[in-house]
């Protein structure tokens, strides 16, 4: 059997939720079904007002393109980079080598990059049929 001090405990939580339904405002569980549905085929009519609905594939589509423009970016501002160094070395052989280094990382970094985007390119329009956005 239940202890005295369950009892209570329970019959205090079970007065604490009532009251606390109460002061809520929540609908008995009597209220109007009809209205309820009405209100759920009006939104369900209407949607959340984000517009149309994308295929999650052109939008995986759209967020690698941006990532790998922005890294072309990278190797453009590498490049630029690498070729002031080599030519503000002023015969310093040490500085030299340094842009070659650097010229030669973006150079591959590109070429990574060129080969990922077309790679990406095909299998985008191998999975969308076609349709290349």
């Amino acid at each position: 059997m239940l202890s005295h001090k369950l009892k209570i405990g329970l019959a205090g939580m079970g007065v604490a939720l009532a009251g606390l339904a109460v002061l809520s405002g929540m609908p008995p569980a009597s209220a109007d079904v009809g209205e309820i549905q009405g209100q759920l085929q009006a939104a369900a009519e209407k949607g959340a007002g984000y517009g149309e609905a994308q295929d999650p594939r052109i939008t995986a589509a759209i967020i690698i393109r941006a990532f790998l423009g922005v890294i072309g970016i990278i190797f453009v501002v590498l490049t630029v980079y690498a070729g002031a160094t080599w030519m503000l070395s002023g015969g310093n052989e040490e500085k030299i080598t340094k842009a070659k280094n650097i010229l030669k990382a973006s150079v591959i970094g590109l070429a990574i990059v060129l080969s990922a985007y077309g790679i990406t390119t095909l299998i985008m329009n191998v999975a969308l049929g076609g349709r290349n956005r």
